[in-house]
């Protein structure tokens, strides 16, 4: 009887560590397939757009500009843009985008010209610019010689800190000028 109950407690025991191998192997592959999924799924943005500025002062703080400004919104942000999907690479540039309304109405009017080409960025017809303005980055984007049909020239400044020159160029449409500044840029 003793060797029936031994032989029984011995299969018991090894169905228990049977079952107890299964429970520890579907254990390992749950957390693996968990791990898989974390590691795989796009993570959340973690760098915030950059913010949509309209301080002056803090424009004027950072650009020395002689615009008799009334209103603006700005922008500085890098190129290419880490929008947070996947992993960041070199910031190659960084521009600044001002929007302006003048308080002085005919302190900028040029004629279109042919001689002047818009370069930009990519990422530089944001969402909040004026449509003429938008429009005529989105236009230039896929081009190095492209001649827009606003009214535009070339604009050198400098930093307000440091007075070292920063270049761009200045457009008027509808009313309002807008800045575009490449603040740094890695071809420089």
């Amino acid at each position: 009887m003793k060797t029936q109950q031994a032989t029984n407690s011995r299969s018991l025991l090894g169905k228990a560590v049977r079952i107890g191998k299964w429970a520890f192997l579907i254990f390992v592959a749950l957390l693996a397939l968990s791990i898989m999924y974390l590691l795989t799924r796009t993570p959340a943005p973690t760098d915030p757009a950059p913010p949509i500025e309209t301080s002056i002062a803090e424009l004027r703080k950072r650009i020395d500009i002689q615009i008799p400004i009334k209103s603006v919104q700005w922008q500085e942000f890098g190129s290419p843009e880490y929008l947070g999907a996947g992993a960041p690479g070199p910031t190659d540039n960084v521009i600044l985008v001002a929007e302006m309304q003048t308080s002085e109405s005919n302190w900028f009017k040029p004629e279109p010209t042919s001689e002047f080409i818009m370069r930009v960025v990519p990422e530089s017809a944001r969402p909040w610019l004026s449509e003429p303005f938008k429009a005529e980055m989105k236009k230039s984007m896929p081009r190095n010689d492209y001649r827009p049909a606003i009214a535009c020239k070339d604009y050198s400044t400098t930093f307000t800190k440091t007075k070292n020159p920063v270049e761009g160029f200045i457009c008027a449409a509808q009313g309002k000028v807008l800045l575009y500044l490449w603040i740094s840029s890695s071809g420089t």
